[in-house]
């Protein structure tokens, strides 16, 4: 038996399955677009964020949030329509809201030096 043949025997089969079809709402892979972008952080980057998300694309929604209870005040239909951003906040968002978002949730933070 040469090396390539025991390779081959040794190699796992892979099945391809199809990923889980969402709930509800639109996706990102369902060629459809957000017009929505919901902006989690402090007083201090708001203006800073929301200046540079509408300079960049002007047509979109920018709201604005800091807490969690802002969070769980948006409608469920804004959160569908919606991508979160969240920028150095303190807030740990629950699965609850990310689950409703139509268009992810993206984190950033400061990380370690090393």
């Amino acid at each position: 038996m040469t090396r390539q043949s025991s390779i081959k025997k040794a190699s796992p089969v892979r099945r391809e399955e199809s990923p889980p079809s969402p709930a509800s709402g639109p996706r990102a892979d369902s060629g459809a677009s957000f017009d929505t972008i919901i902006v989690l952080t402090s007083a201090g980057e708001r203006s800073i964020l929301t200046s540079l998300l509408s300079a960049h694309n002007p047509c979109s929604t920018i709201i604005s949030v800091e807490t969690l209870v802002d969070l769980y005040a948006l409608e469920s239909a804004t959160l569908s329509r919606a991508r979160l951003l969240s920028y150095v906040a303190g807030v740990t968002v629950p699965s609850d809201v990310l689950g409703q978002l139509g268009y992810g949730a993206y984190n950033f933070h400061s990380g370690p030096t090393a």
